[in-house]
């Protein structure tokens, strides 16, 4: 494909629709252990720019058009992110009128209640960090510790993302994995 066919699935929209939007997604979340582009700021929000070209403040707010969730990328203290998951429609979005307080307090209720009706979340983290001597552990006991922990932490971000944002998330990773950086 080629670059514009790939940013056409989502188009950029103004800083304001990024009123009331949290971190959804390190992009580690979605990236082998100890992968580099987990933490290369410059890398991702190269990527970001091959894609959409470039924006003020580096901070990318994105309407993605098929399913009409708002999903922001951006390269902060935690390193490449995503966040975003309010449903707005295309409509909405043409008019230039950013998500309401409503429509956030409202998607904030629905997230603390699929996170508090998942079992799996309800057990609790896979790696007590605590109740272990990381300084004793092998490489291999230590390493399959991470990977449970990365994995619970992609979970637990698809409970608290809304129904469909994951899946949209992940191909907006696997479009910016998918060109090089540009400055």
């Amino acid at each position: 494909m080629q670059v514009h066919e790939l940013a056409a699935e989502a188009e950029k929209l103004p800083r304001a629709f990024n009123t009331g939007m949290a971190k959804a997604y390190a992009r580690a979340d979605f990236l082998p252990l100890d992968d580099p582009g987990g933490t290369s700021d410059e890398a991702f929000i190269g990527r970001l720019r091959a894609l959409f070209g470039s924006v003020e403040g580096d901070e990318y707010v994105l309407l993605h058009r098929e399913s009409g969730f708002i999903v922001t990328a951006w390269a902060g203290k935690s390193g490449p992110s995503y966040g975003g998951g309010v449903l707005y429609t295309v409509a909405k979005a043409a008019l230039g009128a950013p998500p309401s307080h409503e429509a956030l307090m409202a998607a904030a209720q629905e997230r603390a209640a699929r996170i508090a009706a998942d079992p799996v979340l309800a057990q609790g983290r896979p790696a007590r960090w605590n109740e272990h001597d990381i300084g004793s552990m092998d490489l291999a006991a230590l390493t399959a510790m991470r990977e449970w922990e990365l994995a619970w932490r992609r979970h637990y971000h698809d409970v608290a993302a809304p129904p469909g944002f994951a899946k949209v998330v992940a191909r907006l990773e696997e479009l910016v994995a998918s060109v090089d950086p540009v400055e």
